[in-house]
């Protein structure tokens, strides 16, 4: 019997953080109104910059070293993380209540910090044990631990926001805090190591070398965090809480679509890649990164093609029509998550020569442009200017990391690869589709799905001449 590839096992458990995450969101419309929506949206890119930024790179740090200081190094990620956690969420709590936040929703009570701190604290322990178990190739556990804690984070948020609904955002972070907690649990009983929950105190040295290769990273990660997220503030400075709500329904929806392609792919890869480079197999590395790179571009440029005449039908399974945006802006935001999709595969030179500060550094100018670019044009033209600007970012980023990459991993986009997806693309996406933003009609219908037929068979042959190249 043949083995069934490991890439699938990571395709169907990331292929459910999608789907739940949908569900999730179609629910919270529903229970709560575009402007408590939109004030939930402002508290959750704060608690995801505080476990990007207390885990300083941590989970990373764990995939890179434990070959060679194994299960040492995720104990002192352990305690490391935990130790920022509380630092980082006081200062926090005490820089909020000295410059008094006026926007709805943004209030930091001492109840809301308490929550804050330990959803902060679980998903940094889920992050490690994540990364421990991808080390371990013990691929199905961690798809099944991916899997789970999905459900029951979904679970419990949908329970806590009913439960606290003139505080969404407190209720966000304690489903956040109960769902991986539970997960955690779980990991305990299953994984039969009483060593899995042991501190280890590092010594300055050790402390020294994770942070000078996990910081960047998470500082990377912070301004790919920034670049959509940071906009969030921008709108809801110069406009209203429910426009907040329509920029981030159009933005996850965006996110999704590209998610469930490029994720699985980059964790499979990852390892392998860094193996053959350790090995000194340069060649090789570089071919795993190109011939997956074609996978998704033949894959995303169909998927961006569908999704924007498919963009009725989208925002309406998340949420509803009131979480439209203005004309042309889903489709801004599509091609800005494409070329997101592409920064990942064009930024591995940059960790596999560990200049991963130089990387933080790109993604600082595209972040920057994107603010500027926002602040400067939202008054004039609204929403459409904010997406504007975030394709801007990608666009700067994956121009420069591709740039400062050509002398490590040669990157390929090869025209004669894409002539059979770009022109069909193209044309899926731009000619008007039939009965939009009538979801009643027949005819909106077999729009879609006959669209959808010709995406997969069009990916299908691309993929097929990519495997025979």
């Amino acid at each position: 019997m043949k083995r069934i590839p490991v890439a699938i096992y990571y395709y169907i458990s990331f292929s459910f953080i999608p789907f739940f995450g949908l569900i999730q969101t179609k629910v919270l419309t529903y229970i709560l109104s575009p402007s408590l929506f939109g004030e939930m949206q402002l508290i959750i890119p704060i608690f995801t910059w505080l476990v990007i930024i207390t885990g300083i790179g941590l989970p990373q740090c764990v995939v890179r070293f434990y070959e060679g200081q194994g299960m040492m190094v995720f104990s002192q990620g352990l305690y490391m993380s935990s130790l920022f956690s509380f630092m980082l969420v006081f200062l926090f709590f005490m820089f909020a209540k000295s410059i008094g936040i006026t926007i709805p929703g943004l209030q930091i009570t001492v109840q809301m910090t308490i929550v804050l701190l330990l959803a902060v604290l679980v998903s940094q322990a889920s992050a490690l044990v994540k990364s421990l178990l991808r080390v371990q190739q013990r691929h199905i556990f961690y798809n099944l631990v991916v899997g789970f804690e999905k459900i029951l984070t979904v679970m419990a948020v949908i329970s806590a926001v009913y439960w606290m609904i003139h505080s969404p955002g407190e209720g966000f972070l304690l489903g956040s805090a109960v769902g991986v907690g539970v997960m955690l649990l779980l990991v305990t009983v299953f994984y039969k190591d009483k060593s899995l929950w042991k501190f280890s105190f590092p010594s300055w040295k050790q402390v020294n070398g994770m942070l000078v290769y996990g910081f960047p990273i998470s500082i990377i990660t912070l301004m790919g965090n920034f670049l959509p997220n940071l906009n969030r503030y921008v709108i809801a400075s110069e406009l209203k809480t429910s426009d907040v709500a329509s920029y981030s329904i159009g933005c996850m929806v965006a996110s999704l679509c590209f998610q469930a392609l490029c994720e699985p792919v980059m964790t499979f890869i990852h390892p392998r890649v860094f193996q053959a480079w350790e090995l000194g197999d340069a060649t090789h590395a570089e071919n795993i990164v190109n011939r997956y790179l074609h996978y998704y571009v033949v894959c995303g440029v169909m998927i961006c093609g569908l999704a924007i005449r498919s963009e009725d039908i989208l925002i309406n399974l998340v949420a509803n029509e009131g979480y439209r945006m203005p004309s042309g802006s889903f489709a801004i935001l599509i091609l800005a998550n494409f070329l997101l999709g592409i920064y990942r595969f064009l930024s591995t030179h940059y960790f596999l020569t560990k200049k991963t500060l130089e990387l933080g550094l790109c993604y600082f100018i595209a972040v920057l442009l994107n603010f500027v670019a926002a602040v400067t044009l939202i008054g004039r033209f609204g929403l459409r200017s904010v997406t504007a600007s975030m394709l801007l970012g990608a666009t700067v980023l994956i121009l420069i990391v591709w740039f400062r990459g050509r002398k490590v991993l040669r990157i390929k986009f090869p025209a004669k690869k894409y002539m059979v997806v770009v022109p069909i693309a193209l044309i899926i996406g731009l000619v008007p589709p039939s009965h939009a933003w009538n979801l009643h009609s027949s005819w909106r219908w077999f729009d879609v799905f006959g669209s959808s037929g010709i995406v997969l068979l069009c990916s299908w042959i691309a993929i097929l001449k990519i495997r025979a190249a």
